[in-house]
Formats: structure tokens, C-alpha cells, sequence
């Protein structure tokens, strides 16, 4: 895998500025959340590119097939998030209940702190694991482009474990996209919108990278 052209394939693009700009704006825009699938599908269809030794940036075009394929794929992270936000409402919903049951005696308080630091931690672990994960559901469903296939957990599992180390490199740059990402707050603030973006090409170069190695090595 070409880590380091994961990072400067996006400027070997003529029209870079052009692509990477209508990406931040749908990023601005998220709170729509709608435009947020165009975002996938665009970075789906860019993985797809990269398995197969492509390392340019898709056009915006097809908004309905880009809305289709990020509208699946987001269904399909959402699922295997879903234990997480469950490890973050549980406990809140606990100290509801025993808050209401109890009073404010420092009994109860203290058995909700206990409570919500235990999920607290799982959610932490969990949200690793996702992290681990990311890179197998991303290329599954590039692949297929379905989410049932993508749902195949067993093979999920069996892509993380049979490439680790590959897998443990990719969570890496998982982070490092988080801090490129927060590099444009220095652009009062709505620079973050297109260095995500970037942050989001060049992760997603790199899942397909990693598809294409996957299917080299059947």
C-alpha cells in the first residue's frame, strides 16, 4: 500500500479545488443531513476507484447514485455503531429511573456515577473495536454495494483478523484524519468543513488501497 500517495493523489486532480470545495460545502451543510450521504456515496465511489489501481477523484455527477450508495453505507456503519450510542443511553436512562426512585440521597448518586463510568468505559472500548472494524465495512460494501452482504459479520471478523497489522496501520491514519480534520478551526472555523473533507479522501484512498490488496491476495 502507497500510504504517503494517499496524501497528494487529491492535488494531482485539475479540477481539485472544484471537488474538494463542493465537498466541504455539503459537509457545511450536514445538518441537513441529506447532503451528508452525497459526502458518502462521493467517498464510496472514490474507494471503489482506488481497488482498482485508480488514485483520481470521481466527478460530482450521478447525485442519485451517489445519494443511493451513501445513503446504504451510512445504514450500514449506523448498525454497527449502534451497541455504542446503546452503551451511552443506558446509563443515562439509569440514573433517570434510580434518580427518580431515590431522591437525591447520596446513595443513589453514588450508584449512578459507578453506572455511568462502567458504560462510559465499554463505550470506549466499543468505539475502538468500530474503529477496527471501519476498514473491512467500508471495503465490504465497496464491493458488493450491500448492506446485508456488508452485515456479513463473520466476514468482517475474518478480514480484520487475516490483515491486523494492515488493519492496525489503517486505524492509525483513522486518528490522523481526525487531526487534519481539526487543522482548519484555524480558518475561523469553517475551514474545518474542507479539511475533513481532504481528511475523508485521503482515508478513503487508503480503504481502497486495502480492498485492492484484498483482492490480490485471494
Amino acid at each position: 500500500m502507497d500510504y504517503g500517495k494517499a496524501f497528494g493523489f487529491v492535488f494531482e486532480d485539475k479540477n481539485w479545488v472544484t471537488k474538494v470545495l463542493i465537498g466541504g460545502l455539503l459537509y457545511l451543510a450536514g445538518f441537513l443531513v441529506i447532503p451528508l450521504f452525497f459526502v458518502e456515496g462521493y467517498l464510496i465511489e472514490l474507494t471503489q476507484r482506488a481497488m482498482k489501481g485508480d488514485m483520481s477523484l470521481p466527478e460530482w455527477d450521478n447525485w442519485g447514485d451517489k445519494l443511493k450508495k451513501g445513503f446504504s453505507v451510512s445504514v450500514a456503519l449506523f448498525i454497527y455503531i449502534l451497541p455504542g450510542i446503546l452503551l451511552i443511553l443506558i446509563p443515562i436512562i439509569l440514573a433517570i429511573i434510580l434518580g427518580g426512585a431515590s431522591g437525591d440521597s447520596d446513595a443513589a448518586g453514588g450508584i449512578v456515577a459507578v453506572v455511568m463510568l462502567l458504560f462510559y468505559g465499554l463505550y470506549f472500548l466499543y468505539i475502538l473495536f468500530f474503529y477496527f472494524l471501519m476498514p473491512a465495512i467500508i471495503v465490504q460494501y465497496a464491493r458488493t454495494e450491500s448492506i446485508s452482504q456488508t452485515l456479513r459479520v463473520g466476514e468482517i471478523f475474518a478480514i480484520v483478523k487475516n490483515n491486523f497489522v494492515q488493519v492496525l496501520i489503517l486505524v492509525a491514519f483513522v486518528f490522523l484524519a481526525g487531526f487534519i480534520s481539526q487543522i482548519g478551526i484555524i480558518a475561523l472555523l469553517i475551514g474545518v468543513f474542507f479539511t475533513t473533507f481532504y481528511s475523508q479522501l485521503m482515508l478513503h484512498n487508503l480503504f481502497g488501497q486495502f480492498g485492492k490488496l484484498l483482492e490480490e491476495t485471494k
